[in-house]
């Protein structure tokens, strides 16, 4: 998918190697920020490095995105979230 069908703050990650075979970011959890000057702007969300912003050239990373798949423990975190913010929140 090319990376410009994203909207900003989607969570994405490789799916295919880019136009030189490079495979680097296949399966990585990232931000998706935008696109400007010709360069995409991402954050990584990995444990180890959290928070690094990785900038890639347009040209040869435009193609083989896809969305990040959501995880059990990703859907678990969630519902915990919505449980506490509806039992400790009151109107």
């Amino acid at each position: 998918m090319n990376i410009l069908k994203f909207e900003e703050d989607a969570i994405i990650t490789r799916s295919e190697p880019n136009i030189n075979g490079d495979r680097s970011f296949q399966g990585d959890k990232m931000l998706f920020v935008g696109v400007e000057t010709g360069m995409i702007v991402l954050i990584k969300l990995e444990e180890l490095e959290y928070g690094e912003i990785i900038k890639l050239e347009m040209d040869w990373w435009s193609e083989g995105w896809g969305f990040y798949p959501q995880t059990l423990l990703d859907k678990a975190i969630s519902k915990c979230k919505e449980l506490a913010k509806n039992t400790f929140i009151k109107e």
